[in-house]
């Protein structure tokens, strides 16, 4: 492991058990935000729910990003095509310098 990353790792691995430590009351988490008395709860450490939290936000906004980036893929991917059919064109079409002269 490299000592860098060991440096940023743990650090931060730290600091989430502690804040599991310090977090670790039970609460209610409702899921019916529109009643007084929720159908849908959960109960549950808090530091689970702020991890869980955190997860979801990460993979939402993965998602988002990679799909925001969809068009410039694509655009990549065509010009990729397109060079290499290129490539392939002027391989085949002989260099004009090294043809006779024609009289």
């Amino acid at each position: 492991m490299r000592l860098k990353t060991l440096f940023i790792t743990l650090p931060v691995a730290l600091v989430l058990v502690l804040l599991a430590i310090a977090n670790r009351q039970i609460v209610t988490l409702s899921l019916d935000p529109l009643s007084s008395e929720p159908q849908l709860a959960l109960r549950l450490p808090l530091f689970l729910a702020l991890f869980a939290s955190l997860l979801v936000g990460l993979l939402v906004g993965g998602a988002v990003a990679w799909t925001s980036g969809f068009h410039r893929r694509r655009v990549l991917i065509r010009d990729k095509r397109d060079l290499a059919r290129s490539l392939q064109q002027a391989q085949k079409t002989p260099d004009p310098a090294n043809l006779p002269a024609l009289r």
